[in-house]
């Protein structure tokens, strides 16, 4: 779900930033699902969980892939992509 919006320049930052002001659907999903995704995803114990994965992995030379929460990649959810 999406929770958050990406951007890739200081003008597009500009662009979704006056699109939350404008849009309070939009702003409402949005911080609807900011807050399942830190009451359910990031929590401490995940967080502990996915850095001691992360910290393995490099130690060992070994790659891994978090798939969510803290030290995930991000997903651009336009492109359906990861990034």
């Amino acid at each position: 779900e999406e929770n958050g919006l990406m951007y890739n320049s200081y003008k597009d930052l500009e662009k979704k930033v006056k699109l939350v002001i404008k849009d309070k659907q939009l702003r409402k999903q949005l911080s609807k699902n900011a807050y399942k995704t830190i009451t359910e995803e990031w929590t401490s114990r995940v967080a502990a969980n996915n850095l001691t994965e992360l910290f393995e992995s490099i130690i060992n030379g070994k790659e891994t892939e978090i798939k969510e929460g803290p030290a995930s990649k991000a997903i651009n959810y336009n492109r359906n992509k990861k990034v």
